[in-house]
């Protein structure tokens, strides 16, 4: 529920987030948590994930696999098929 780096009317909204607000701070995280289990543990890149883009940037950082929970919603499974070119 924590919301670093978020202005404006998200940051004084109680909850959770989801979605491209989330991109930065998955992107952190799983570039964090690949570098420490150095392969040991498959990392999901979840929070974010609506482009080919964002995908792109949470494999690169480490990820084996996308959750695209919010991304399927809004996008559609044209998505899983944009996404699975990567």
């Amino acid at each position: 529920i924590s919301r670093p780096g978020i202005t404006g009317s998200l940051a004084a909204q109680a909850g959770g987030l989801s979605g491209t607000p989330l991109q930065p701070l998955a992107l952190a995280t799983v570039s964090a948590f690949a570098e420490l289990l150095s392969g040991r543990i498959p990392v999901i890149g979840v929070g974010g994930v609506e482009s080919v883009a964002a995908g792109r940037a949470l494999l690169q950082a480490g990820a084996v696999l996308l959750q695209i929970y919010s991304g399927f919603i809004y996008e559609g499974p044209a998505l899983v098929r944009r996404l699975s070119a990567l």
